[in-house]
């Protein structure tokens, strides 16, 4: 893309709460009729279709109970704008839309990112209140919105969405449409000067970007637009074969705001002059950066809870860098709180790899432990607790909090809570670190309680079977680890 890296999705619950949609219904301004809605309702199971497509397809029938006189509250202009100028949608969109909302509810992928994020119930409950909207009889709109032509702003994301896409010709079309707007010509400009050189078209393409060159000397011209603007220079003089100034443009663009473009067109400028050192340092920080790109976007999709998006940036890295230890991590971690058993064996996989980078970091070895306790594999996940407190790390400090929270819980003195709740929890802990005599002794008194007395005997006779894991080294570390979380799942430190 020429403009930079492209920006992350957004999610919510809502079909117009997330960027692939509002950047699909953006698109719309320049359709006529509803043939795209009708494309975006698949016909069949979707099921195996990826979360975009949903998201379209739930934004389509958004627009169907719209048209039908039934909006949702808070729709974006852009919407309002197209169903005024397109009109009510044909009768039979409506059992189709009902009929593709139900499919996406029922199983898809966008289901299940949504259950991974602990806001399935809330979102179904959503989709349940489209279905009732698209079932309901047609109404007259309210005529709140006049038809409107796109502005300059809409059509400007199209263009940069045309280009992403290879559709030079469309891109220079909506360009035009831009600048007959009087919409910023700086952007239009770079875009259509992109565009025309991929095209063939040098002359033209030469003319704009040296319009669009002179203009920023207006002075409030952002470095990711003046570096698109270098960059597109640079491709231009390529496409010429002036090599030379090419790779001036190239480095004035790195320098603004470097992409990876930069560098792959750099890269093939040097070749063309017989520099194949040099393309070669170039293709070394192109994958240098297109890793720290993947990275940044998984550790986005990370926060964002939106674990399976992650593991695609994560696979991308480790297969271009097996040995990429922050990956590695965050891949495990991802895992783990993903919570797919299918995947624990990888997580163990990968922690290991990174023990050899750093085998003397105590974080790696807890997280494998929890990873080998998970699997059953009792001796190992015991050698890396051990393990844990040779480098300093006190386990058994560590989980002084979460006992605690467990503690004022049981005071409050209610057994459905502390069978419900309580006991799971200490349950859980215990799987991880069984040598936590704290935890395995509230869990007797819990079991008591709730009148479970055999299972409370039980754990007391334990009590005396626990093998004691070493006395820590010196430094106590626990509150290392979330730091070191906090490096790995961020990118930064904790403050």
């Amino acid at each position: 893309m020429p403009g930079g890296a492209e920006a992350l999705g957004t999610w919510g619950i809502g079909a117009f709460e997330n960027d692939d949609a509002l950047d699909w219904v953006s698109d719309l301004t320049a359709s006529e009729g509803w043939p795209p809605v009708e494309e975006a309702l698949q016909d069949g199971e979707l099921g195996q279709s990826g979360a975009p497509v949903c998201v379209r397809a739930l934004a389509a029938a958004e627009l169907v109970a719209f048209g039908r006189g039934h909006p949702v509250a808070h729709l974006p202009e852009s919407a309002s704008r197209w169903i005024a100028s397109v009109g009510p949608p044909p009768d039979e969109l409506a059992a189709r839309a009902r009929a593709t909302v139900e499919s996406v509810r029922a199983a898809s992928e966008l289901r299940e990112l949504f259950r991974e994020s602990g806001e399935l119930r809330s979102w179904s409950a959503e989709l349940r209140r489209l279905t009732v909207r698209l079932a309901k009889e047609p109404r007259k709109l309210e005529a709140r919105h006049a038809p409107v032509p796109a502005t300059p702003e809409d059509l400007l994301k199209r263009a940069t969405r045309e280009v992403s896409a290879g559709r030079c010709e469309e891109a220079v079309a909506t360009c035009n449409a831009i600048l007959a707007l009087d919409g910023d010509p700086i952007p239009a400009l770079q875009i259509r000067a992109w565009c025309l050189a991929k095209l063939g078209t040098i002359a033209e393409a030469s003319a704009d970007i040296e319009r669009a060159i002179a203009l920023m000397d207006r002075g409030d011209v952002p470095d990711r637009l003046k570096a698109a603007c270098h960059r597109t220079r640079g491709f231009v003089l390529l496409q010429a074969r002036s090599y030379d100034e090419a790779i001036r443009e190239f480095a004035r663009s790195l320098e603004l705001f470097p992409t990876a473009t930069d560098l792959e067109l750099r890269a093939l400028v040097y070749e063309a002059l017989g520099r194949t050192d040099l393309a070669a340092e170039d293709r070394r920080s192109l994958r240098a950066l297109r890793t720290e790109d993947d990275l940044r976007q998984a550790r986005a999709f990370y926060g964002n809870t939106q674990y399976r998006q992650a593991l695609i940036q994560l696979d991308r890295i480790i297969e271009r860098e097996p040995g990429h230890a922050i990956a590695l991590c965050l891949r495990a971690l991802t895992i783990l709180t993903l919570g797919d058993k299918t995947l624990r064996n990888q997580a163990e996989r990968d922690l290991s790899k990174a023990i050899e980078v750093d085998p003397e970091n105590c974080y790696l070895h807890y997280e494998r432990a929890v990873v080998r306790a998970l699997l059953g594999e009792k001796a190992a996940a015991r050698e890396d607790r051990v393990r844990c407190h040779e480098l300093g790390f006190d386990l058994i400090a560590f989980y002084v909090n979460h006992l605690n929270l467990e503690k004022q819980t049981m005071a409050r003195g209610n057994p459905v809570v502390v069978k419900r709740e309580v006991i799971p929890h200490l349950t859980s802990y215990l799987k991880i670190i069984p040598e936590h005599v704290g935890m395995l002794e509230l869990r007797a008194q819990a079991f008591q309680m709730v009148g479970e007395p055999d299972k409370a005997a039980r754990d007391r006779r334990r009590l005396h079977q626990v093998n004691p894991l070493p006395i820590p080294a010196p430094g106590q570390r626990e509150r290392g680890w979330q730091h070191w979380y906090w490096k790995i799942a961020k990118g930064r430190s904790l403050n």
